[in-house]
């Protein structure tokens, strides 16, 4: 199993998907100083389809040096789907330039040809970034997953986000799928919170 850790949850990957954590990856560090925004985690999945992973986490969550529990001030609704939606294209747009800088130097080219049985098992990066951009370009819309953990009072604000995110997404763009608050919706991803408040 792949673990990773963002916004104080553990998520637990299945092995058949293949991840990367993108807002720490060199490529993004390098992207986002032409002011392009990006997802947590992009992911190949088992059945083909490519992932965007965003994590928005709002439960109050105690100091890691004195425990003094701090709330976490949500964004309105509209503003947080605006922000989603230009992370998820940014992030689209900077895979299609990846894998279009892998496609014009010779030299990964004819590592790719030659050796991409290898590249796939060992899930090389130079394997991530060209599949990421078949992908990206594929015929298959992309999903997208809005991992949100709220209180559950704030279950309409939950709905609120669906909305408006699905109102700025085209059919043929992505399939938008929320999970979090102990709901995980598609098989091979799970989560838990780290740092309750208690």
């Amino acid at each position: 199993m792949q673990r990773f850790q963002e916004s104080d949850i553990n998520f637990t990957l299945a092995p058949s998907w293949v991840v990367r954590k993108y807002d720490d990856h060199t490529f993004f560090r390098g992207l986002s100083g032409f002011g392009l925004k990006g997802v947590d985690f992009i992911a190949l999945l088992p059945d083909g389809r490519l992932g965007l992973i965003e994590v928005k986490n709002y439960h109050p969550r105690p100091d890691k040096v004195n425990g003094t529990v701090h709330p976490i001030k949500r964004k309105k609704a509209a503003d947080l789907a605006k922000n989603l939606d230009q992370k998820y294209h940014d992030t689209l747009r900077a895979i299609r330039v990846v894998g279009r800088y892998y496609r014009t130097k010779w030299f990964y080219r004819w590592r790719f040809q030659l050796l991409y049985p290898f590249e796939r098992l060992a899930n090389s990066d130079l394997y991530f970034w060209k599949e990421a951009s078949r992908r990206a370009d594929g015929p298959i819309p992309v999903v997208i997953i809005l991992w949100l953990e709220t209180p559950k009072a704030a279950k309409k604000y939950r709905g609120k986000i669906y909305a408006y995110l699905s109102s700025r997404l085209e059919p043929e763009e992505g399939q938008l799928l929320l999970g979090g608050n102990g709901f995980s919706p598609l098989p091979g991803i799970s989560a838990h919170r780290i740092n309750k408040a208690k």
